[in-house]
């Protein structure tokens, strides 16, 4: 019977890989939301700023580092359903999902490891709490300005403006 069942191993291996992904999502949704604002999110932890902002929205800084980690988990939890599907589709001793079996695993090994790596490198410097938290969130929104509409050309002087307001607190 154990070896009508070869592919078992690399089936259990990825569910911990799977889990893996699962826990690196949630961290990194839960510092996508913790780091929204400036002004009208959460707000409780500054992110660096690693790629430009947002013209339509100034002192905004765009969560790419969290965004990519999340597409790659979504990947990886891709690859576990695939993988899956090929350890159980194999016919006695021979499984000709072998192939895909060990191409998505150790695709989900790559991704995890290069995305943790570029996660931690460039996070670097974040996870700083941010100035004015302690504020309630309808505070952080009327000093906001809620609801006042720049005009296209002003959008990017309007953006620096907003930029140096927030580091002057």
């Amino acid at each position: 019977m154990r070896r009508w069942r070869p592919a078992t191993r690399w089936v259990h291996a990825h569910g911990a890989l799977k889990g893996l992904a699962a826990s690196l999502m949630k961290i990194a949704n839960d510092v996508r939301w913790l780091a929204s604002g400036p002004r009208c999110g959460i707000g409780e932890i500054a992110i660096p700023e690693n790629e430009p902002g947002s013209s339509i929205m100034p002192g905004k800084v765009n969560p790419t580092q969290c965004e990519a980690l999340t597409m790659l988990c979504c990947q990886v939890m891709g690859n576990d359903v695939a993988l899956n599907i090929g350890g159980a589709s194999g016919n006695f001793e021979l499984n000709v999902y072998r192939p895909m079996v060990i191409h998505n695993f150790l695709q989900s090994v790559r991704l995890l490891a290069d995305g943790m790596e570029s996660f931690n490198e460039h996070w670097r410097g974040g996870d700083r709490t941010q100035s004015g938290a302690h504020q309630p969130a309808a505070q952080r929104v009327a000093d906001a300005g809620d609801g006042v509409e720049y005009p296209h050309r002003l959008r990017q002087s309007g953006g620096n403006c907003q930029k140096k307001r927030i580091k002057r607190g």
